[in-house]
C-alpha cells in the first residue's frame, strides 16, 4: 500500500513565488533607472535584494512544487522473496494480515524528473506511537512536545524528520519508532486509509 500527499496550499505557494520574482525584477531594474537619471544608489543593496528574491522563489518552487513524497507499507525484502510466505499470506501480500515485524514503513522522495530516492525504511514492528500533531498544538501535540516527551523518557536525544508536503501544514501525523537505543519521529501527511492500517498493524 502507498499514498502520496498533495500540496494543500498551492495558491499561497504560487503567490509567494510570483511576488518574489516581481520583487526581484524591481530590485534589478531600479539601479538601471537610477543610473540613467544620474541618481545615487547602493549597488550592493539592490544586488542583495535581487539575489534574495530569486533564491526565495527557487526554494518555494523546488520544495513545494517540484518535490513529492510517497509513503509505503511493504513486506520486508526477505519476506517478499520467500514463496512459502507468499502462499501463506495470499497473493500480492495482504499487508493487513501480516505481523508488524514483517512490514516496513518506507518514505520515498522525488524532485522534478529525478528518480525517487528512499529517505527512510523502518520496521512497523518498531512503531511505538501514532500521534496527531500540529504546529500550534490544535487537536494534538506539537512536534516539539513529542520530542520533549521522548527525550525525557529515553534520557537521550530525539530526532524527528519532516516528510510533509504542504506549506504551513495545519495537521499531520507523527510516527514514533524505536531505532536501536533511541526514538525517531517521522512526520507525514497520511490519509485515513494509511493511518488506519498503521494503527491496525501496531496492535
Amino acid at each position: 500500500m502507498q499514498y502520496s500527499p498533495e500540496q494543500k496550499n498551492s495558491r499561497t505557494v504560487n503567490t509567494i513565488i510570483a511576488l518574489s520574482l516581481l520583487f526581484g525584477a524591481a530590485a534589478y531594474a531600479i539601479p538601471v533607472v537610477c543610473e540613467a537619471k544620474g541618481v545615487k544608489y547602493m549597488p550592493w543593496l539592490f544586488s542583495l535584494l535581487t539575489l534574495f528574491s530569486v533564491v526565495t522563489a527557487l526554494y518555494f518552487l523546488v520544495r513545494y512544487k517540484m518535490t513529492g513524497f510517497v509513503y509505503a507499507l511493504r513486506p520486508r525484502s526477505e519476506i517478499e522473496s520467500d514463496p512459502s510466505l507468499e502462499t501463506a499470506y495470499a497473493a500480492n501480500f495482504n499487508i493487513a494480515r501480516m505481523p508488524a515485524d514483517w512490514v516496513d514503513f518506507v518514505v520515498m522522495k522525488s524532485q522534478g524528473s529525478r528518480m525517487p530516492v528512499t529517505e527512510c525504511v523502518l520496521s512497523v514492528g518498531d512503531l511505538v506511537e501514532i500521534i496527531p500533531v500540529s504546529p500550534k498544538g490544535k487537536g494534538g501535540l506539537t512536534p516539539s512536545d513529542v520530542a520533549k516527551k521522548y527525550r525525557e523518557r529515553a534520557a537521550s536525544d530525539f530526532a524527528f524528520y519532516d516528510y510533509t508536503l504542504s506549506y504551513r501544514w495545519e495537521s499531520a501525523t507523527e510516527l514514533v519508532f524505536i531505532d536501536g537505543q533511541k526514538y525517531v519521529g517521522i512526520i507525514i501527511e497520511a490519509d485515513e486509509a494509511l493511518e488506519g492500517l498503521l494503527r491496525s498493524l501496531k496492535k
